[in-house]
This record gives C-alpha cells, sequence and structure tokens, in this order.
C-alpha cells in the first residue's frame, strides 16, 4: 500500500516540475550537462557570400591551405 502511495507521490511530484518547466525547459535541463553550447552564427555579406558561393562551384569541399586563404581574403576564421 505505501509503495503506490510513493508512486503517486512521485508522478505527482514529476507532473508538477514538468508544469512549471516545460517541456522545452525540462528537456533542456536534462540534456544541458551532454551538449556542446550553440555556435554564433555568422552574418555574411553579399560580397562574401557571391566569393564562397563562387569557391563552393569549383570545390564542394575546400581544406588545407585553399580554406585558410580563402578565410584570410574574406576576413573571417577558417571555422566561419
Amino acid at each position: 500500500m505505501q509503495s503506490t502511495l510513493m508512486r503517486q507521490q512521485q508522478l505527482y511530484r514529476h507532473q508538477s516540475v514538468k508544469q512549471q518547466l516545460g517541456p522545452a525547459d525540462l528537456a533542456g535541463f536534462l540534456l544541458s550537462p551532454f551538449r556542446k553550447p550553440k555556435r554564433v552564427r555568422t552574418a555574411f555579406s553579399p560580397s562574401q557570400l557571391l566569393k564562397l558561393e563562387h569557391a563552393f562551384e569549383k570545390n564542394h569541399y575546400v581544406v588545407g591551405a585553399e580554406r585558410k586563404q580563402l578565410a584570410q581574403s574574406l576576413n573571417l576564421t577558417e571555422t566561419q
């Protein structure tokens, strides 16, 4: 009898926390220690976009020295 009461209390606590936080908050809280922080999205200028699109037309996977040179010419980091 007591185990049923304990289960009901646990369920009630779980539901009240869920209602207070909301499903998105709860998921974020539970997953936050395992997630990498989101990277800031780069806003490219129109001229940067043109150069990037042109480079992509030539080679869909820019790596190495070409990537470094492209980034420098656009005043970007290699990861941007």
